[in-house]
């Protein structure tokens, strides 16, 4: 018994040692499948849902593809960014079922919907999981790929930089790298024959929805709030999504009037909460804006729903 716990022990110390040796710089043997979609739930037809979630030491690529369509398999709208976009399937889930359309999306938090690029500040292969995408896309050729990622962010706190570039110092070196960068991400989605849109990012709140509730529960009343105006939000986001305008996108995609329509951006309609936090989107609002994005995508002819 005592022979059978040291081999044991030993076993768990090696993979302990390989996983600190090698996990930072290689996914597990699955991730070298990323075609290799497995089953998760298959509800009443055409619905079903296949993931492939990808680990490694500092982060998982969740991606899924939820067939709806029952004449076909190909992939209708696919969703790709950070956990921004994650915010976007509850809503989208909910009209691709709604519509019968084959909804995928790929996330990887931490990462933005751009090639080449990595984090400064995280130990993130952003670089592998996004090439990864791309070669799915190459093979795959979806009609519709949305970009949705915390881009400004990323760029303008200097959080991005190129696989071949030193470690970024200032956010003006961030930008020139992304703005290289992100035309060529969108060429080579493009050279599968799919449209390529990019949804604005929300107002990224001065505050934050869940400290203020608690706030109200520990004093019994509201906090006070100093929300973001619309015209701060357009300065935040204008040089980012200016490069974004000029890289050849079929359409930029723009529901701040959601967020900002009042005069001020508010966290709440109703009483009922717009964030998870002070920059991600909850699934209420997730569920309005898909409603939106889904019309949106529809009247421009980009996506051909029941």
């Amino acid at each position: 018994m005592l022979a059978k716990i040291g081999l044991l022990a030993i076993v768990c110390l090696c993979a302990g040692l390989y996983a600190s040796i090698f996990g930072n710089h290689a996914f597990n043997d699955r991730s070298r499948q990323a075609d290799n979609y497995y089953l998760v739930a298959n509800e009443p037809e055409p619905h079903r849902l296949r993931c492939n979630n990808l680990h490694n030491k500092t982060q998982t690529q969740v991606s899924c593809k939820e067939l709806n369509n029952p004449n076909s398999e190909k992939t209708d709208l696919y969703l790709w960014g950070d956990s921004h976009s994650s915010a976007l399937v509850p809503g989208l889930t909910e009209m691709a079922k709604l519509h019968q359309f084959n909804l995928e999306y790929s996330v990887l938090a931490g990462c933005g919907g751009v090639l080449n690029m990595q984090r400064t500040d995280q130990n993130l292969n952003c670089a592998m999981g996004n090439s990864r995408v791309a070669d799915h896309l190459d093979k795959t050729a979806p009609q519709l790929v949305l970009l949705a990622s915390s881009y400004v962010q990323k760029v303008t706190d200097g959080l991005f930089r190129s696989v071949l570039a030193e470690r970024v110092a200032d956010s003006t070196q961030s930008v020139d790298e992304f703005k290289i960068a992100f035309k060529p991400t969108i060429d080579r989605i493009r050279a599968t024959g799919a449209s390529v849109l990019v949804l604005t990012e929300p107002p990224r709140q001065s505050i934050d929805p869940v400290i203020e509730k608690l706030k109200f529960i520990m004093v019994g009343r509201n906090a006070a709030i100093d929300p973001i105006t619309p015209e701060q939000h357009q300065a935040r986001i204008t040089p980012v999504y200016s490069i974004i305008d000029e890289s050849g996108i079929g359409l930029r995609l723009d529901y701040s009037d959601m967020f900002c329509g009042t005069g001020e951006c508010v966290t709440e309609v109703d009483g009922r909460s717009l964030y998870k936090d002070r920059s991600h989107i909850s699934n209420f609002a997730s569920r309005i804006l898909a409603e939106k994005l889904i019309t949106d995508l529809q009247h421009h002819g980009y996506l051909n729903t029941n």
